[in-house]
């Protein structure tokens, strides 16, 4: 029995309802979830398809077997890992954490930065987010995507298209290139856990760096 779908950007719109599995799990249109011990697991009211997430509503999550969970949800903050990043822990316990730093917490991350006046002028006002990754040991480089996306409330005048969230690290900041805004939040893809804000620049400041 072919079924169409009612999410008009799923990638198999008008295929057979079990007839295969969908890869991105933005595609699907979720039920409310059932709660089990540790998580919340999600059925897709089109197809067979589950995601597992875990929730806290702290600044860290713990998971005991991160390859048998999709995404973890951290007071609003949601973090999505890829097979890569999955295969790289294993079953080890993990946790991930999500802190949003601002005021003097906000200022001692940039200090222990080291960037410049300029540099701390094109961050704007936003708070910044800590992730972190540890099984056995602190890991920054993922081996893996992770998708991250962060509540966002535009400010008036703002433009949803001109959002960018910077990557700080060693003294620089580069934007991230895999930026869009999203129902509230912006999202973003990236193999690295480190200091991430996302700001709104300027036209004059947007021409500069991603050109006219």
């Amino acid at each position: 029995e072919v079924q169409l779908c009612a999410n008009t950007n799923c990638k198999y719109h008008t295929t057979p309802k079990d007839s295969r599995s969908y890869s991105d799990l933005d595609n699907h249109i979720w039920d409310e979830g059932v709660e089990n011990s540790t998580a919340i697991i999600y059925s897709c009211t089109n197809c067979e398809h589950k995601k597992t997430v875990v929730v806290s509503t702290g600044d860290s999550a713990s998971v005991d077997d991160l390859t048998n969970v999709d995404e973890v949800e951290i007071s609003g903050i949601t973090i999505g890992f890829d097979s890569g990043i999955k295969d790289k822990v294993g079953n080890a316990n993990v946790t991930i954490g999500a802190t949003t730093l601002d005021g003097d917490n906000k200022e001692n991350a940039i200090q222990s930065s080291n960037l410049s006046e300029e540099q701390i002028k094109l961050l704007g006002d936003k708070p910044i987010y800590d992730f972190t990754l540890n099984a056995n040991g602190v890991i920054s480089e993922l081996g893996g995507v992770a998708t991250i996306r962060i509540p966002y409330e535009l400010g008036v005048g703002e433009n949803p298209n001109e959002i960018i969230v910077w990557y700080i690290s060693d003294g620089k900041i580069t934007p991230v290139t895999s930026v869009k805004y999203v129902n509230g939040y912006v999202e973003f893809t990236t193999e690295h856990f480190s200091y991430y804000i996302p700001s709104q620049l300027t036209p004059e400041q947007y021409c500069e760096h991603y050109g006219h």
